[in-house]
């Protein structure tokens, strides 16, 4: 965390306060390291200190901070702006009440003179799903299926979020032709190869968008 930005997080953190603890305490220090979960933003774990002894986490992720992979594969400076302000209005607007499990939303930092772009979230500990055994995998795929049946419920309401992206046809070939723009970029050899099968992606972006009878 850069010196100039702890006036600001100070001022964020002392604002979530009573969001985080009910111990009516001062912020005594505030402690930084960089998180494994950071993937295309920056992304870090705050350890708070209180005066009275006691204290507490909070996920920070700074969309001021763009992962070099995740420039490459966006390219655009729009497209960007869309995916931070999509994520960030999902924790506001639909997980806030959802009762889903997911980390809590406990604040947002945007300050475009300063360039601050602060998403604050409930640290869980955990261990990153890339490293687990399979039956883990299993346990998040139960989750992603108990979040899809709960959201089914409001499929009116979702169609009318105009943050949220449509997986139609041109959503999915999109995402193909982005995945042969950026491989040609970090390495080309290899788009010949997956060209081949982007050549055959029509059929299978059928059945993706395809509604049951």
């Amino acid at each position: 965390m850069a010196a100039q930005d702890e006036p600001a997080l100070r001022q964020c953190l002392e604002r979530i306060l009573p969001r985080v603890s009910n111990r009516q305490s001062a912020i005594a220090a505030i402690h930084c390291r960089p998180s494994e979960a950071s993937s295309s933003y920056e992304t870090q774990i705050l350890s708070v200190q209180l005066a009275d002894g006691r204290g507490f986490k909070v996920f920070l992720k700074k969309y001021s901070a763009v992962n070099e992979r995740a420039r490459v594969i966006t390219r655009q400076q729009d497209e960007m702006g869309q995916m931070r302000e999509r994520e960030v209005r999902v924790y506001q607007a639909l997980l806030e009440d959802a009762n889903l499990g997911t980390p809590k939303y406990y604040d947002l930092v945007w300050d475009e003179s300063r360039e601050i772009y602060w998403l604050l979230l409930e640290y869980v500990d955990g261990t990153v799903l890339r490293y687990l055994e399979s039956n883990y995998w299993i346990a998040a795929a139960g989750w992603l299926g108990r979040m899809h049946g709960y959201f089914a419920g409001y499929a009116r309401y979702l169609s009318q979020l105009d943050f949220l992206e449509r997986h139609d046809t041109r959503f999915f070939s999109a995402r193909a032709e982005a995945a042969l723009d950026g491989l040609s970029q970090v390495s080309p050899g290899w788009v010949d190869r997956l060209a081949t099968i982007v050549d055959r992606y029509d059929q299978v972006v059928e059945a993706m968008v395809a509604h049951p009878p």
